[in-house]
This record gives C-alpha cells, sequence and structure tokens, in this order.
C-alpha cells in the first residue's frame, strides 16, 4: 500500500510495557492471586487415566486473559496507521507543504435561471463544443482551484440572494466535492442576479475572517496577505423584483465595489455570455469593467478554458504563499493530506471478545472444582 506508516503514541507505549514487565516479574516470582486447590494424597493413579477433551483444554480461559490483557495493553499504546488520501495522491486539490501564509480567494458563481441555457466554447481539447453555461462555469472554478493549491478558497453560489456553500478552507478537495452538486436556482421566487449584494456580502465575510485571523495572531497557523473574489456571471446587476426596498440585496454595483475597496479586497469578473461583447452591451460592460478596476482587479470576457492562464498569471502578481522553513511537517500535522487509522477500537473488541470468552468457559464447559 503506497505511502503507509505505522505509528504508536511513545508515553503510552512505554506505560504499557512498564506494565507488561511488572505483570511477567510478579507472575514469575509468584506474587500474582494463586488459583483455588487442594491436597491429594497419590497422584499415580490418576496420571494413568488419559486426560478427555475438558482436561486437556482446562488452561484456556487462563489463556484467554491473558490474550485479553495484552490486546487492551496494546490498546492503550494506540497504534495506528497514516495512509496517503486518494486526492493526496493525485496531486489536486491540496498543497504538497502546509503554506503559512497565503491569499484568501472566494469563488463566487452566478447559479440564477440564465445559467442553464448553453452556449458555444472553446476546449483545448475537443475544439468547439455547446455547453451549459453553469456546466462551463463548474469547468472553469474546478480548473481555477487545481491552479492555486496553497491558498484559502471559499465557494458562495448568488442568484437572488448569495449563500455561503464553502467557508474558506485550505481544504480544496471540499471546493471540488460542492461543485459537482452546483446548479441553478429551480424555483423563479429565488432568481435574479444580485450582483451588488454578493460582493457586499463575500467583502464582508472576508473582513471578518480577516479580524478574527488578527486576533487569533498567535495561534492562527496561517496569515491572510492580500484577499480576492472572483464572480463568474452571465449577465449584468438584476435583482429580483421582490427585494426593490431591500438596502442590501439591492444594493448598486459601484456601492458595493467602493465597501469591497475599504476591506482591501479586489474584485475579479468573469463574464461567460459570448453576447456581452456586443456594442449592444457596451455600457454594461463598462460599468463592471469600472467595478473591478475601482477594488484593483479585472474584467474578462471568457468562452476559452485555454484563457484562465491569463488569469492566473494577473493573480500570481499578488503576494506570493510562503511555507516553513522548519523541519519537515509530520502526518499528524498534514490532516489535509493524509488518513488516520486507529487500531485501538479493534484491539478493545478483540480484548472483550476474550475476558467475555473466558468468563463463558470458566462458568460452562470448563467449569473447575474448587
Amino acid at each position: 500500500m503506497p505511502d503507509l506508516s505505522f505509528e504508536m503514541n511513545p508515553i503510552a507505549t512505554l506505560s504499557g510495557l512498564l506494565f507488561l514487565g511488572l505483570g511477567w516479574a510478579l507472575w514469575k516470582r509468584g506474587k500474582l492471586p494463586q488459583e483455588p486447590f487442594f491436597f491429594f494424597s497419590d497422584l499415580k493413579a490418576l496420571l494413568q487415566v488419559p486426560p478427555n477433551l475438558r482436561e486437556k483444554w482446562y488452561r484456556l480461559p487462563f489463556w484467554l486473559k491473558i490474550a485479553s490483557l495484552l490486546f487492551l495493553t496494546l490498546a492503550w499504546m494506540d497504534p495506528h496507521f497514516y495512509l496517503l488520501r486518494p486526492f493526496a495522491a493525485s496531486g489536486e486539490g491540496l498543497p504538497s507543504h502546509t503554506p503559512r501564509e497565503g491569499i484568501a480567494i472566494y469563488l463566487v458563481l452566478d447559479q440564477s435561471g440564465s445559467m442553464a441555457q448553453k452556449i458555444t466554447v472553446n476546449s483545448p481539447e475537443k475544439g468547439r463544443i455547446s455547453v451549459a453555461k453553469i456546466q462551463f462555469v463548474r469547468e472553469i472554478t474546478r480548473d481555477f482551484v487545481k491552479g492555486l493549491p496553497n491558498d484559502l478558497v471559499g465557494l458562495i453560489g448568488f442568484a437572488r440572494a448569495a449563500q455561503v456553500l464553502s467557508p474558506l478552507t485550505l481544504d480544496h478537495q471540499a471546493i471540488l466535492d460542492q461543485l459537482k452538486d452546483f446548479w441553478t436556482v429551480k424555483r423563479q421566487e429565488e432568481d435574479g442576479t444580485s450582483i451588488g449584494y454578493a460582493i457586499f456580502k463575500t467583502a464582508n465575510l472576508i473582513a471578518s475572517t480577516r479580524h478574527f485571523a488578527e486576533e487569533l495572531k498567535e495561534k492562527s497557523p496561517y496569515a491572510i496577505k492580500s484577499s480576492i473574489m472572483l464572480i463568474v456571471t452571465d449577465g449584468f446587476q438584476d435583482p429580483n423584483p421582490l427585494d426593490r426596498g431591500d438596502a442590501y440585496r439591492s444594493i448598486e454595483l459601484m456601492d458595493a465595489a467602493k465597501y469591497a475597496k475599504e476591506q482591501g479586497v479586489r474584485v475579479y469578473i468573469i463574464n461567460v455570455e459570448p453576447k456581452i461583447a456586443s456594442e449592444e452591451f457596451g455600457s454594461e460592460r463598462r460599468v463592471m469593467q469600472k467595478v473591478a478596476e475601482v477594488t484593483g482587479g479585472k474584467f474578462y470576457l471568457l468562452n476559452n478554458l485555454g484563457e484562465l492562464q491569463t488569469i492566473y498569471a494577473d493573480i500570481n502578481q499578488l503576494e506570493k504563499s510562503t511555507f516553513p522553513v522548519t523541519a519537515k511537517l509530520s502526518k499528524q500535522e498534514q490532516p489535509l493530506r493524509y488518513q488516520r487509522f486507529s487500531l485501538y477500537p479493534y484491539l478493545i473488541a478483540c480484548g472483550l471478545i476474550c475476558l467475555f470468552a473466558s468468563l463463558l468457559l470458566e462458568t460452562t464447559l470448563l467449569r473447575r472444582a474448587p
């Protein structure tokens, strides 16, 4: 089995060995409680009688108790394996080492009803293909997550409202798992394209995360050096008519962008609707560009998966993630890469089974007198 290691708790192992050694020494010196017996004048006649099956196995309960003791002592030593997780072995979704600093990135994905419509895009492998916009977004996001293994990544879906599907995490496999079930909203009352509200809520989440990270600076193993949000949508600001009186869900794009800038959050916007490139939508497109540029981000029109490299290059201009310069981290300190399998539950079960079997035999088939 690849990258498999066996370990035991050193303190528990030492104490367990001392306990076993003490028990063995006391047993050899005859200090342990003796089994009951009675005197018999002459055993020669008894020795001539061939032993039956019960006599042959009369010591079995004793050895079962010894086995029970050994199993329970081993359980106390906490033996366990560390096995490399399958997705870590493939190199997808996880950093090779645990970074200490990096970028906080929220992926803010449009899941309004229009995202179910199909568009024609260019794929480096398949050429021009027709796919639903939501499916194209999943492909973009999956490649994006794999391209930034050392940074905190969170996932937010938005339509009429914005909901956190995954908070900021280094466990990128959790993001990839969420994307498998990411689809458009089903009910009309949930529909809408509240980009301003999504920007405002995401910026507020990042600000809160940074605030708590600073408060726990001495305890937190990860420091946020810069923050961005990547919005992937197929349209423009279009809140649900039911929210026209709601100050937050109907917040204007520029107001939301200014708030994001105050919080030090760059906004990158990717629009996957090819029609947006036409002059008919020029004014709306310029608004989106200004929203991104106000925060220090950029606006993209994307209909080719290969163009993601341009976005990667822009984001790589931000502060790089840094890694510990100390010795290599143990597998215990890398829970995202290695899964721990403890053996103590099975050892306890074996110990209890042996003890129960011993007591059962002593009181039934192998009962002795005195």
